[in-house]
């Protein structure tokens, strides 16, 4: 299970960002159940980011930093950036995953709040990092074989590693539909023949439904983001592509040889599994195993 602590941090201060703050921990704290959370403040005279990330540290060597503000050019990122900095220099020993930034904020749906929004969003943020976390451990995946045949598949984007992963997705029998303005040559030759559909416009709210597997392949880690916490509230797993340790599933390097398929999964090393598939692809020809 991933539960390093979470530690929020903000650049305010006054009493209404203190307790604004301690609003927004005890939100995510009920919606991250057994994850220990913690907030500082970069401009506090009093509880501050290297404080929180130090309580967050007392019982282990990793956490994950939500930095709440929308963007890297919004004025408090700086005052953010520099308390985080602090805080890993003062344990320099730790784990510490900073996530990105939050974002331009959704509309509130109806019945729920911005506050309840924005911790959504953080808990959001928090499995990214957590995953981040994971794999500077290891690979640490549960690996299987999944059986697609017949089964609904949702490719986002439609650029050559889209090609790639349709190309494959489909030899194992998937149903795919790949949602994008556009479309790599050989994937509009596949829509053409009626092999996979598509639909020609930018994702939308409701293309998951249905899908058995996910794929998170634009050129707009915003798009990709979205793609892949939508999949997650349904317990769809997902590949994302620009930033692998923050989807729910990873894609191997793979290889087959007379019938036996090879996978090989390394965190951010794909040069690596390369390697190690190309030797075991040897070994098995070799020995004839």
């Amino acid at each position: 299970m991933i539960t390093p602590p979470v530690v929020l941090a903000g650049a305010a201060e006054g009493t209404d960002a203190d307790r604004s703050l301690a609003d927004l921990a005890g939100r995510v704290r009920a919606l991250l159940p057994g994850v220990q959370v913690e907030a500082g403040l970069a401009r506090s005279a009093g509880d501050t980011i290297e404080a929180a990330l130090g309580r967050a540290l007392a019982g282990g060597e990793e956490a994950v930093i939500v930095p709440l503000t929308h963007g890297a050019t919004d004025p408090a990122d700086a005052a953010i950036a520099g308390g985080v900095a602090d805080a890993r220099a003062a344990f320099p020993d730790a784990t510490v995953a900073r996530t990105r930034p939050l974002g331009t904020p959704r509309p509130p749906r109806e019945g729920s709040t911005p506050a309840d929004e924005l911790a959504e969003a953080v808990a959001r943020r928090y499995r990214e990092g957590a995953m981040r976390v994971r794999a500077a451990r290891g690979s640490h995946v549960y690996l299987t074989g999944l059986r697609l045949t017949g089964r609904a598949v949702v490719v986002v984007g439609g650029g050559c590693v889209a090609r790639r992963t349709v190309t494959n997705l489909l030899e194992a029998g998937a149903v795919v539909t790949v949602v994008a303005p556009e479309l790599h040559e050989r994937l509009d030759e596949l829509a053409a023949s009626g092999a996979i559909t598509w639909q020609a416009r930018d994702y939308a709210d409701g293309d998951l439904d249905g899908a058995w597997y996910v794929l998170a392949a634009t050129e707009d880690p915003a798009t990709n983001a979205r793609v892949a916490a939508d999949a997650e509230a349904r317990h769809t797993f997902c590949v994302r592509t620009d930033e692998a340790t923050s989807g729910t599933a990873w894609t191997p390097t793979t290889g087959d040889h007379d019938g036996i398929q090879i996978a090989v999964v390394t965190p951010r090393d794909p040069g690596r599994s390369r390697r190690v598939r190309d030797r075991v692809l040897a070994l098995v020809e070799q020995e004839g195993l």
